[in-house]
Parts: C-alpha cells; structure tokens; sequence
C-alpha cells in the first residue's frame, strides 16, 4: 500500500527500499519468510538486540541480499571495531542506546573508538564536508 502510494499516486521515483527484519532467533521466522523479493527491495536490515552479531544472522542476511547492501537496521548495543572487521558488508548501524545506560556496550571510550576506526564513516570524514571547527555531538559524561 506504501509503495503504491508513494510510487503509483505520488509519483516517486528516487526512494530507496529496506526490508529490515528482526534478528533470527528461536521464536522467529528466517528472513526469507517475509521477504518480499528483489524486484522491490534495494537494501537488507535486520535488528539485533540478544544474539550479538552473531554470523549465523550475517551469513543469512547475505545470502539473501546477494549483491545488495546489508545493514543493521536497529542494534541496542553498536557492534565492536573487531566485529566490523570480521563482518565487513554492514553498511551502517543504528543504535537505540545511549552513553548514559549503557546502550553502546562499555561506554564512551568504546563508542569513540568505534567512531574513529577506519571502518566507520562519520559525518566529518566525508570528503565534500569542510569543518573549521567540530562541533563535539557525543554528550559529555560526569
């Protein structure tokens, strides 16, 4: 019904389609189950929040994406450096956590780490952007 709205009355022609799913675990159906197929689909997500990154979902996901970009649509804990470079199609994440409770894992050091590995792209690497002065967008901690 979206697609049809969007395309077919609306008249939208540069969206970009994500099939994002939970993460498979016991209780929860494979990704292809739901998967609505290649012809409408551009990128792959899946969430994680209790099997932690493990390849059992990374190696589904890609099967089913093929060629297509995978990402991790919604994570409670943002992945490790280590875990990037073991699973190297993640186009991005997102996390729902925050530095206060905990939702990055350890902590602050671990989220700047991850944020300065050369793995990870963030806003101020991008080779058109020109900062003078950064603005730090992390809170700071007592």
């Amino acid at each position: 019904m979206l697609y049809n709205r969007l395309v077919n009355f609306h008249k939208l022609n540069n969206l970009i389609w994500v099939y994002n799913a939970n993460e498979v675990k016991s209780g929860v159906d494979p990704y292809e189950t739901y998967y609505p197929g290649n012809d409408v689909v551009d990128i792959l997500a899946t969430d994680v929040y209790s099997e932690g990154f493990n390849q059992i979902n990374y190696d589904q996901l890609l099967a089913l994406a093929g060629n297509k970009p995978i990402a991790l649509g919604e994570v409670g804990a943002a992945p490790s450096v280590e875990k990037l470079r073991e699973q190297p199609r993640w186009t991005w994440f997102m996390s729902w956590g925050d530095l206060e409770s905990g939702g990055f894992g350890s902590g602050f050091k671990n989220v700047m780490a991850l944020y300065n590995c050369e793995e990870v792209l963030t806003f101020e690497k991008l080779p058109w952007v020109k900062i003078t002065q950064p603005k730090i967008h992390y809170p700071i901690l007592k």
